[in-house]
């Protein structure tokens, strides 16, 4: 505490605020994407609104945002918390060229596809066959292309699926409800 470094009698120099926010750790974190991975909402909150941190920023390793790295732990709390930033940007890409909505389809988090596409994530974009040779080798593209094909109608199946147990739910909810009343 402050008390006992005045005890001891030491000069500890102390950061002036406001502080650099875009330093990173050596697994590239920011502190922004620190506090996110403790799911600390009262700190997020500072950084971004009074600090000014960027809600989108990049880690150096792998290009993902906190967004990125929510969805991929299926933390559906901090992914509510960041869809109702203005600011987010719901179609960020990796450096691997994976956007959140793509990264939850892969991972099967069907709830989280839903809670992305509500909020205006766009849908999956495959690879193109005018990328650039020197992104993509030809081999790999066909392989990620018939892959993210894949889990796109697996996801698309899914929801179609879960749509239509909700139909049913709801018909026998008002069926139950109809009936208690006569």
């Amino acid at each position: 505490t402050h008390q006992e470094v005045d005890a001891v009698g030491y000069s500890v120099p102390f950061q002036k605020v406001p502080q650099e926010l875009s330093i990173q750790n050596y697994d590239g974190e920011t502190c922004l994407q620190l506090a996110a991975c403790g799911s600390h909402f009262d700190i997020l909150q500072h950084l971004i609104n009074t600090c000014g941190a960027n809600i989108n920023e990049h880690d150096w390793k792998s290009g993902r945002t906190i967004l990125h790295r929510a969805v991929e732990s299926n933390n559906v709390p901090l992914v509510d918390f960041l869809l109702t930033r203005e600011d987010i940007n719901l179609n960020l890409k990796t450096y691997e060229g994976y956007t959140a909505l793509q990264l939850a389809m892969g991972r099967r988090l069907i709830d989280m596809v839903q809670l992305l596409m509500l909020a205006g994530a766009e849908e999956i974009s495959l690879p193109s066959e005018n990328d650039s040779e020197d992104d993509v080798d030809q081999a790999d593209r066909k392989s990620t292309t018939s892959e993210l094909q894949s889990h796109h109608d697996l996801v698309c199946r899914l929801l179609l699926e879960k749509k239509n147990k909700q139909k049913i739910k709801n018909k026998k909810t008002q069926k139950n409800t109809f009936t208690h009343t006569s």
